[in-house]
C-alpha cells in the first residue's frame, strides 16, 4: 500500500531580515518547539520565551481578525514588532477612537502588549489606493506588485522600471495616489516551478518541477493533495513515482492552488514534510487571523526548511491574472527563501496549516504565499485526522415491514465511489431472498414480495467491488410486522 504525505515563501519596507535558510534547525521535541528554535536564533532570546511569543499568535490573530471585521473605520493596520520589546502595535486615524475600542474589546491574554500609534490613512482607504493602482497599470500593461505596508502606513508599489509607471499613467491621465509610493527592485515575484530537490511532483513531460503541501477533502468526500495552481495540471509523486489525478485548479484573483487525486491504494495522511520531520496537520488559520509580524515556516523542495516574519498580508502579485491583493508576504532573509521548484509547498506554524507556497523575486529575498482558506474556492478542506485509503462501503436503509405479500425496499448507496473508487459489481445476502435485486453505479436497490414472521428481524446487506478490487460491505436489520 502507498502512502501520501506530501509536501514540502516576503516583502520589504521596515521589517527586520530574516535569514531563510536556518542551518541546523533542530529535528526533535514538538512542532512548535522546532519553529521556536528558529525564531530563538534569529531574534537573540532564549527558546522559552521564543514559544511563548508563538503561543501568543493565535490569539494576537484573532484580535487583528476582530478590528478588521468590527472595529472602528479609522483602524490603519496591526503588527507584532518581534525584538526586545515584543508589542503588538496598532495603528488609527484616530488614535482615542482606537484606545475605546480595545479596552472594550482586547483580549485579557494580550496584557500591556498593545501599543496604539496614530496613522493617516486607513486600512480601508489604503486599500481602495491599491486596488484602483492595479486595475490603473492593467489598462496600461505594467506589470508591477502592491502591497500595504502597515508599518509605514503606505501602499507600496514595486517595479523594475519606476520612471515607466509614472509615464504609462500620465498616458491613460492617471497619477499615483499619495499614498502610494514606487519602489525599484531588480525582478518582480515569479511562480516557482523549475529546478530540482526536496519533496517533489513533476511533469516529467514538460520538464517542470512544484512542490506539493497539505492533504486535502473535497465536498463530495474525496482526498486528495494541494499544490499551486500555476504549476502544470499533469503531476507525479516523485518519491515513489505515483501518478497524481488532476481534479480542479484555480488560478486567478485570490488563488494560486490546484489539487489532485491519488490512485487505487493510495493512503492519504494529516502529514507533511516540515523539512524538519513528519509533522501532523491539527487545524488550519486563515488570512484574516495571520498579522503581520507573526513567525511562519515553510518547506520547499529547493530552498528546504526556512522561516520568517510575516511582512504583508495584502500582497498582490502582477502574474496571477487579475490578481487581488490578499496573498501573505514573509520578509527578506539574507539566503534564499523561494527558488524554482518550490512552488506548491506548505506554510505554517507548528502543526497548524497557514498557506500554499506561490512564488518569489528570482533572488530568493521575496517570497509570498496564498492563505490557506481561499482552497475552499475549489471546496476543499485540509485533512486534519488520519482518513487512510477511501475503501469503498455502502449505507443500506429498508423501507416497509411487512408480514404475507408487501413489499420492502432497500436501498444501498455506495461511499467513496468517486474516481478512481468507481463501483464495478455489487451481490447482496441477508435472512431472505430479494425478489428483485438491482444496481447501477454507486446504488442498488432490492425489493421483496414474499412473506416472513410477524415480529421477526430480517437483515439484508450489499457487498461492492470497486475499480481498485478493493471489497467492502453494508447491511441493515429491519423488523417484519404483522399485515393487516
Amino acid at each position: 500500500m502507498k502512502r501520501i504525505w506530501l509536501g514540502l515563501a516576503l516583502c520589504v519596507g521596515g521589517v527586520a531580515a530574516a535569514p531563510a535558510q536556518e542551518a541546523g534547525l533542530a529535528v526533535g521535541g514538538g512542532a512548535l518547539e522546532v519553529d521556536a528554535a528558529a525564531y530563538a536564533r534569529h531574534f537573540g532570546v532564549d527558546l522559552n520565551e521564543a514559544l511563548r511569543r508563538l503561543q501568543l499568535q493565535a490569539e494576537i490573530g484573532a484580535l487583528d481578525a476582530l478590528l478588521e471585521k468590527e472595529g472602528p473605520p479609522s483602524f490603519a493596520g496591526l503588527w507584532i514588532e518581534n525584538g526586545p520589546e515584543h508589542e503588538v502595535r496598532v495603528r488609527f486615524t484616530d488614535p482615542a477612537q482606537g484606545h475605546r475600542f480595545l479596552a472594550e474589546r482586547q483580549p485579557d491574554g494580550l496584557g500591556e502588549m498593545v501599543r496604539v500609534l496614530p496613522a493617516r490613512w486607513s486600512l480601508a482607504e489604503l486599500q481602495a489606493a491599491l486596488e484602483q493602482t492595479a486595475l490603473d497599470l492593467r489598462a496600461q500593461g505594467i506589470e508591477a506588485d502592491l502591497h500595504i505596508n502597515v508599518k509605514e502606513n503606505r501602499v507600496e508599489l514595486f517595479t523594475v522600471e519606476p520612471q515607466a509607471v509614472e509615464r504609462a499613467l500620465a498616458l491613460g491621465d492617471k497619477r499615483l495616489a499619495e499614498n502610494v509610493t514606487v519602489i525599484g527592485v531588480a525582478n518582480l515575484v515569479q511562480p516557482d516551478m523549475l529546478v530540482r530537490g526536496g519533496r517533489p511532483i513533476a511533469d516529467f513531460g514538460a520538464g517542470t518541477l512544484c512542490s506539493s503541501a497539505f492533504v486535502v477533502r473535497s465536498s463530495a468526500g474525496q482526498l486528495g493533495v494541494t499544490t499551486a495552481g500555476h504549476c502544470h495540471n499533469n503531476q507525479t509523486n516523485e518519491d515513489d513515482f505515483t501518478p497524481l489525478i488532476f481534479r480542479a485548479e484555480d488560478f486567478e484573483g485570490n488563488q494560486d492552488v490546484q489539487w489532485h487525486s491519488g490512485g487505487c491504494g493510495v493512503e492519504f495522511r494529516n502529514e507533511f514534510d516540515s523539512g524538519t520531520g513528519i509533522r501532523n496537520v491539527t487545524g488550519s488559520l486563515g488570512r484574516s487571523g495571520q498579522s503581520v509580524g507573526s513567525w511562519v515556516c515553510k518547506h520547499g523542495r529547493s530552498t528546504g526548511a526556512t522561516c520568517g516574519s510575516i511582512g504583508s498580508k495584502s500582497y498582490c502579485p502582477s502574474y496571477v491574472p487579475n490578481g487581488k491583493s490578499t496573498f501573505v508576504c514573509v520578509n527578506p532573509g539574507d539566503v534564499p527563501l523561494s527558488q524554482g521548484g518550490d512552488s506548491g509547498g506548505p506554510w505554517f506554524s507548528g502543526n497548524t496549516a497557514y498557506g500554499v507556497h506561490s512564488g518569489g523575486d528570482g533572488a530568493g529575498t521575496l517570497a509570498i504565499y496564498m492563505p490557506i482558506d481561499y482552497i475552499s474556492s475549489l471546496g476543499l478542506t485540509v485533512l486534519n485526522y488520519n482518513a487512510g485509503t477511501n475503501p469503498p462501503s455502502a449505507t443500506v436503509t429498508c423501507t416497509g415491514g411487512w408480514a404475507g405479500s408487501t413489499y420492502v425496499s432497500c436501498f444501498a448507496q455506495g461511499n467513496a465511489g468517486v474516481p478512481p473508487y468507481t463501483f464495478t459489481s455489487w451481490s447482496y445476502y441477508g435472512s431472505s431472498p430479494a425478489s428483485s435485486f438491482t444496481w447501477s453505479g454507486g446504488s442498488a436497490t432490492a425489493q421483496y414480495s414474499t412473506g416472513c414472521a410477524a415480529n421477526s428481524y430480517q437483515s439484508f446487506g450489499v457487498t461492492v467491488v470497486d475499480s481498485c478490487g478493493t471489497v467492502g460491505y453494508g447491511q441493515s436489520w429491519f423488523l417484519c410486522q404483522p399485515y393487516y
